[in-house]
């Protein structure tokens, strides 16, 4: 498609919101997947269907040769928070609750339950006595189902959304993101509660580890394996941080510390030993994604806090905050295509290309502050 035919079509997109997709697709076919992600959000106010297709954007760096600082805001000036980006939010995630706000201007949306959920497509699920589902663009309260007792809601994978309490798992199956789940089935842990789980859709497997003793009060690096139809276990072997390579179970000795002695081990998806290697060093430096790797140089005592990129030729842009900002530690990074997040002591920041389109930013005492829904949970 020509430049002509895209002015076109964004001409008649301004009267048809549907047609947001096809302007989308076609950034897409030119190699263009940050133009794509906006044109999908110039439709998302007057479409669900649009919001469903942005939710769908794998939430990677495109790269960018210079960046500008397109929003920069406090959350909360009294407590840090923690980060989550979706092509439809961002999500501050306080103490006391978390806001959903605009990605594209760092606006805050709505307020929700401080338990830290996740993304079904188009819906973040939350909650603790209620699963409550909101939709992520609008803040609208779409669906709540109750639960029995205090439970955290981890979104997992492919349909399948999994709540936990002490070890007890009670699985949840979506048809539709937009409405109630059903329950799918239930687990109970002979380990204690477990830190991590994540599903791998293809092969029907849910995969839980590192697991809480409550008698030795210590975590056990175990991994286990369940199917994700039925709830049964399907093995479980030593091991922590798993990873799927390749369709292979990848077990290593503990998770995220760098050095420690041990194996590295390779497992079939039926729980097979397949190779077993000496674990030499994990890496702990910078985020890599799409060979570009993007790393934050920290100094808090002199105004030089840095954040930057590079690839493999060198040193590609770097950003350095108009006031100290990142007030310890190395601050936390994360993308969307055109954009990278960056969140360091109490400030949440949004960089873009310097050839973006400039966001219409309102101003901080006008910014909308929506109160929560009746039927959030509280």
């Amino acid at each position: 498609m020509g430049d002509a035919e895209l002015r076109g079509l964004e001409r008649r997109a301004a009267q048809d919101p549907r047609a947001w997709l096809q302007v989308a697709r076609a950034y897409e076919r030119r190699g263009d997947p940050a133009r794509a992600l906006e044109a999908l959000w110039r439709g998302c106010d007057d479409d669900a269907g649009l919001r469903r297709a942005a939710a769908q954007v794998e939430p990677r760096q495109a790269p960018i040769r210079s960046a500008r600082l397109a929003w920069e805001t406090r959350p909360d000036p009294r407590r840090d928070p923690s980060l989550t980006v979706h092509p439809l939010a961002v999500l501050f995630h306080l103490s006391n609750k978390t806001v959903l706000a605009d990605p594209r201007t760092g606006e805050r949306r709505v307020d929700l339950h401080p338990v830290v959920g996740g993304f079904l497509g188009e819906v973040y699920l939350s909650g603790e006595r209620e699963l409550v589902g909101v939709d992520a663009w609008t803040g609208e309260v779409l669906h709540a189902t109750a639960l029995p007792g205090s439970w955290a809601p981890r979104v997992v994978g492919g349909d399948l959304f999994l709540t936990t309490s002490r070890g007890h798992v009670i699985a949840w199956r979506f048809s539709d993101p937009r409405r109630k789940p059903e329950e799918a089935w239930r687990w109970k842990s002979d380990l204690g509660r477990f830190s991590f789980g994540f599903v791998v859709p293809e092969h029907g497997l849910v995969v839980l580890h590192d697991f809480w003793r409550e008698s030795s009060r210590s975590w056990e690096t175990v991994v286990v394996a369940l199917d994700a139809a039925t709830g049964a276990e399907r093995f479980r072997h030593p091991g922590g941080w798993p990873r799927v390579v390749e369709g292979r179970l990848v077990v290593s000795p503990a998770h995220h510390r760098a050095g420690r002695k041990g194996k590295v081990t390779t497992l079939s998806l039926d729980g097979r030993v397949l190779e077993e290697r000496p674990l030499k060093a994990v890496a702990r430096h910078a985020d890599e994604i799409d060979g570009l790797r993007f790393e934050t140089s920290v100094m808090t005592l002199e105004p030089a806090d840095v954040v930057s990129c590079h690839d493999a030729a060198g040193e590609l842009w770097r950003w350095r905050p108009a006031k100290q900002w990142m007030t310890s530690g190395r601050p936390t990074v994360r993308f969307l295509p055109g954009r990278v997040y960056v969140w360091g002591g109490r400030h949440v920041a949004c960089l873009v290309a310097d050839d973006a389109a400039e966001e219409p930013r309102p101003p901080l005492s006008k910014t909308r502050r929506p109160r929560p829904p009746k039927t959030a949970p509280r």
